[in-house]
């Protein structure tokens, strides 16, 4: 892959990106319920990988070559300016992806280092999660009195981290804490995140990376506080415990940059939701079905359309075919399974440099 390449396959997939994250909001505003709104950011997640593996696997569709028409020499300057911003910007998207992840790693070190700070719960201690933790036995329960709200973390096994505070609860308001906590682990929302700091690695440039990030976390939180409740009842408990927690005297608390646990942020508005919820009657007993097919079946269709959309960047892209070549790495592959593909540019003059430079010798002399 040329600099000039590498230009328009990353001006190409942020403007794929951030089609594809407008979508996705609008269609959780028009989700019936928070799972499925939660469900919608999560597999925009994994479009957005999915698109970006495609543009640097895949051979790329360019219906419109605007360059066709102008002068050898503009082509030169062109292509020679095309070649110093694509290495400006390898080298600049190489530097913030290595700070990513290396801000990444570190965050993952000081969790498991909290984590062994950590005291486990014995489980007679929580008579009431006996039902709750069916299927999930293997799930560790800890406490911290360093913590101000709980959160979950999970890699080899699936671990519950609460504040040792909390462990003063009444059993069922406790109940209501962990079934929230257990819920992120039953919807996979570990994997989830894992894929959503794989997207902010590789966009760690892009604005909407990061606004989606923070609609994506609420939406994970309050898909599970919708699952965590299932009576009205449940609903006042849930909140009484939320204030609980809001109103814990604030103390040093080492887990401040954990970036990879949850539950740690925007408690007040969690329960705000679900106040406002409650007021106006949209509880029924248990969590609204909702319908997710049609608005996922919506967004994977419009990221296959947009998968298509190519910024025509590269001066030196022949005109005689509207698909480039398969990259060098894929082609590869292919060949050797067996599966001839063409790895090479259609012959164009306008796309040998040399041949160019020939016709426009002002432009050499510059």
């Amino acid at each position: 892959m040329t600099p000039a390449q590498f230009l328009e396959t990353m001006l190409s997939l942020s403007l794929q990106l951030a089609l594809v994250i407008l979508l996705t909001s609008g269609a959780a505003r028009l989700g019936n319920t928070d799972e499925v709104r939660s469900r919608l950011w999560a597999l925009c997640h994994v479009l957005i990988i999915a698109i970006t593996l495609r543009g640097f696997l895949l051979p790329r569709l360019t219906v419109v070559h605007p360059w066709s028409g102008i002068s050898p020499a503009a082509a030169v300057d062109l292509a020679h300016f095309e070649r110093q911003a694509g290495i400006f910007l390898l080298v600049i998207w190489v530097a913030g992806a290595i700070i990513s992840a290396i801000i990444l790693l570190a965050s993952c070190w000081k969790i498991r280092q909290f984590l062994k700070t950590c005291q486990p719960v014995e489980s007679d201690r929580l008579p009431e999660l006996q039902g709750e933790l069916t299927g999930r036995q293997s799930t560790r329960i800890l406490s911290s009195r360093v913590l101000r709200s709980p959160f979950c973390w999970q890699i080899h096994e699936p671990v519950v981290v609460v504040p040792e505070f909390l462990l003063d609860f009444e059993p069922e308001e406790r109940r209501l804490i962990f079934r929230h906590e257990l819920e992120h682990l039953r919807t996979g929302h570990p994997v989830q995140l894992f894929l959503q700091r794989t997207v902010e690695l590789f966009y760690w440039f892009h604005p909407l990376v990061w606004w989606s990030s923070r609609r994506v976390e609420l939406a994970r939180e309050f898909a599970c506080d919708e699952g965590a409740v299932r009576s009205d009842a449940e609903v006042a408990g849930y909140l009484r415990c939320l204030l609980k927690i809001v109103e814990q005297p604030s103390q040093e608390d080492t887990s401040r940059g954990i970036d990879l646990a949850f539950g740690r942020g925007a408690i007040t508005q969690r329960a705000t939701r679900l106040a406002a919820k409650a007021r106006r009657a949209f509880w029924t007993g248990q969590p609204a079905a909702g319908n997710s097919i049609v608005p996922l079946a919506m967004l994977v269709t419009f990221t296959l359309l947009v998968s298509f959309v190519w910024i025509p960047v590269d001066v030196l892209k022949t005109s005689r075919s509207h698909w480039s070549p398969w990259p060098t790495w894929t082609a590869a592959a292919l060949h050797t399974v067996g599966s001839p593909v063409r790895d090479y540019d259609v012959y164009d003059t306008r796309s040998q440099l040399y041949e160019l430079m020939e016709d426009a010798p002002s432009a050499t002399e510059d």
